[in-house]
């Protein structure tokens, strides 16, 4: 009987450190996922800016000038 309770034991740890390999590896996905869309939004976002300062440096040059 001592001899199954310690195999249960070890076999629940052995179960815990699969599961432990498993979120981390599913956090590391949902990480790199986020990164490569923030990094996506952001490159967005100063593409956008990049494009309104040059409407408007154009627009400035040909009104005011």
């Amino acid at each position: 009987m001592y001899k199954n309770l310690n195999g249960l034991h070890h076999q629940h740890r052995a179960n815990i450190r699969s599961n432990s390999c498993v979120s981390l590896g599913w956090l590391n996905g949902v990480t790199q996922y986020w990164s490569r869309n923030l990094c996506g939004f952001a490159y967005r976002i100063w593409w956008c800016v990049l494009s309104s300062v040059r409407l408007v440096s154009i627009f400035v040059e040909y009104y005011v000038s």
